[in-house]
């Protein structure tokens, strides 16, 4: 079987950054295809096809999701289905500290990101919008843990502001990478915080 890689971690985790570093290293990567890769994956689950197919061309994937004001289609976690097809695939459990991502989230792209979740959960507070985000970066990375446990998958954590890019190197020795080509790249700024202390935006 040919080699898989699906990033199974949330955006704003070094999802373009992990892209760019297959890329550069020769794997054919594709990264969110502006929402279509996560439409594509989900219409396939319902089809009962493999999860990627349409997009078999590829090698490594990330940022699996698409989020519109009535819709959230998170594909990413689609991992146990990924598991089941893709036997051999690596998985890359993209993480960095949990504030740090909400505060990233929400300066995405200058607030309209946040704006479409907050369509799609129909709340129009940000404090809460944040604790919906919290409560599911914590289940997610648990239902990851556990999962992976005691499988003999090749799987691995990689947090994006401590590891080096050598767990990669290691987790696919399929190819030889080259980590000096690791850059980061899609870096969100970080608006000034005008909200009170205590709350999601607290600095």
């Amino acid at each position: 079987m040919s080699l898989k890689v699906f990033q199974i971690g949330f955006n704003k985790c070094g999802t373009r950054t992990i892209h760019h570093f297959l890329h550069v290293n020769g794997i054919k990567s594709i990264h969110w295809d502006g929402g279509d890769l996560a439409r594509r994956m989900f219409r396939n689950l319902v089809e009962g096809d493999g999860l990627i197919a349409g997009y078999e061309g590829y090698e490594a994937f990330s940022d699996m999701e698409v989020v519109g004001r009535e819709f959230a289609l998170e594909a990413y976690k689609l991992f146990p289905i990924l598991a089941q097809q893709y036997p051999e695939a690596v998985f890359v459990l993209n993480t960095r500290d949990r504030e740090e991502w909400v505060k990233s989230r929400f300066n995405h792209g200058k607030g309209q990101y946040a704006k479409r979740w907050k369509s799609v959960l129909k709340i129009s507070d940000d404090d809460k919008l944040a604790d919906v985000w919290r409560n599911d970066w914590d289940r997610h990375h648990d239902r990851v843990h556990e999962f992976f446990a005691n499988r003999p998958h090749r799987f691995f954590k990689f947090d994006i502001a401590k590891d080096s890019p050598e767990l990669f190197a290691q987790a696919i020795p399929d190819r030889a990478m080259d980590v000096s080509k690791y850059q980061t790249r899609g870096r969100t700024p970080h608006k000034a915080a005008s909200r009170p202390e205590g709350s999601a935006f607290s600095l």
